[in-house]
């Protein structure tokens, strides 16, 4: 904190809840979910204790383009148990994603957080999005960004045509 603040406005500061934003294109959700996670807890704050609520709230853009390495997409499954005999679903992580493009990511930062009775109350201040469009009063409230885990990989577009032309060439087409 700057030294010309007011003692009062240091400790609002210190107590504030920040919104986050998160970019989940090409993100593992079980590797991503450990960072989000410690933001909505309030574990990275130095003010932090377990008995005390001051985590922050983390805005999740492009959950539609999370990635699974190799065969995870079907090998990750979800259980649900209802509770009656015969009534366990399991569900690959594809089938979930199709249906809902946030549940996967969500889910992973659910079963992340620390497990105790705050826990459905800390996980109401996430806001995961499908892709990057975003509310206006959500939008208007975001100040911090978090760091990628992993960075974007390129695609052929991506490439200017001389970057394309000085390539090494493998073999020439007949």
């Amino acid at each position: 904190m700057a030294a010309y603040m007011s003692r009062a406005s240091r400790q609002w500061a210190t107590f504030s809840r920040v919104w986050w934003l998160k970019d989940a294109r090409w993100e593992i959700p079980y590797e991503v979910a450990p960072q989000i996670s410690r933001f909505l807890e309030g574990r990275h704050k130095p003010i932090y204790h377990p008995y005390s609520d001051v985590g922050d709230h983390v805005v999740v853009i492009n959950a539609r383009h999370i990635a699974f390495p190799e065969e995870e997409w079907q090998t990750y499954r979800f259980i649900h148990y209802t509770g009656r005999p015969g009534k366990q679903d399991i569900v690959p992580a594809i089938e979930e994603h199709a249906k809902d493009p946030t549940y996967v990511l969500a889910r992973s930062v659910y079963h992340n957080m620390t497990k105790n009775t705050w826990r459905r109350h800390k996980f109401t201040r996430l806001h995961v999005f499908p892709d990057d469009v975003l509310p206006d009063d959500i939008a208007a409230n975001i100040s911090c960004m978090m760091n990628r885990q992993r960075p974007i990989p390129r695609t052929i577009d991506d490439y200017t045509q001389q970057e394309l032309s000085s390539f090494p060439k493998l073999w020439t087409p007949q």
